[in-house]
């Protein structure tokens, strides 16, 4: 808060947990007084990034489908909401049944569990044509943030002219994908794949999407999902309960705590 009781969000590249931090003058902005300190938090960098992947990297169109992983998370739950809103089908993996009903409460059209990874391709391509009205059209864009084998998997469920944005790998294993078989999969099916930084966006597109999502927010359009607030002292446990799956949306630390 400013001297003058002002609010404001704002995104700092490392040194985040702190009672203070200095942010870029070109990184932060006012939060207006229909929108809380949780709501704000979350906005600042899930809310930008679910928001820049959709509508920057892929581009979604009303009428295509569109794959999100994690989909109770804090990127995941915000990037569900965001592409209903626009019009876009969402198939949503998520890898409990509280977290994929929750999916579906926020406006996807279909689920797939992804707490295995038995036949999920085939389970993946099932779930886009129940999203689909049961035609065959399948998935045209696609997040990916897992790394592993599921990079493979979602390469091969995307469709022909398809895209994919990668923005991490959570299981902490690198794609398994060798690269003439990626370039092979990216010529033959005329995929686009990018990959994804928050940084990387300049400050007035950040200061547009963080103005769009707060009036979302106001006009109760977008719905915060909040996994709980922890003191900065617990700093270790949040990232210990974040790991294990078991929380949904955003975790938060509170520095008075």
């Amino acid at each position: 808060m400013t001297e003058d009781g002002r609010r404001l969000a704002g995104l700092v590249q490392g040194g985040g947990y702190a009672q203070k931090a200095a942010v870029r003058n070109t990184q932060c902005w006012e939060i207006p007084d229909s929108v809380d300190d949780d709501q704000a938090i979350a906005v600042a960098l899930q809310g930008n990034t679910a928001y820049h992947l959709l509508f920057s990297q892929l581009q979604i169109r009303a009428n295509e489908t569109v794959l999100i992983p994690a989909a109770a998370g804090g990127v995941g739950s915000l990037a569900v909401q965001l592409a209903a809103a626009n019009g876009t089908r969402v198939v949503a993996m998520a890898s409990t049944e509280e977290k994929r009903q929750l999916a579906l409460d926020l406006g996807a059209k279909a689920v797939v569990d992804s707490s295995t990874e038995e036949d999920l391709a085939q389970r993946i391509t099932a779930a886009a044509q129940e999203a689909n009205g049961n035609r065959r059209d399948g998935i045209n864009a696609a997040l990916e943030m897992t790394g592993a084998s599921m990079f493979a998997t979602t390469l091969d469920v995307i469709q022909r002219n398809g895209r994919v944005a990668t923005f991490g790998y959570a299981s902490g294993i690198w794609p398994s994908l060798k690269s003439e078989d990626l370039l092979q999969t990216l010529l033959q099916k005329s995929v686009t794949l990018s990959g994804f930084w928050l940084p990387n966006v300049d400050a007035t597109h950040q200061a547009f999407s963080t103005k769009s999502l707060f009036t979302m927010i106001t006009q109760g359009q977008l719905r915060i999902i909040s996994g709980g607030t922890y003191a900065l002292g617990d700093a270790a446990q949040a990232h210990r309960d974040l790991a294990s799956r078991t929380v949904t949306g955003k975790l938060s630390l509170d520095p008075s705590q």
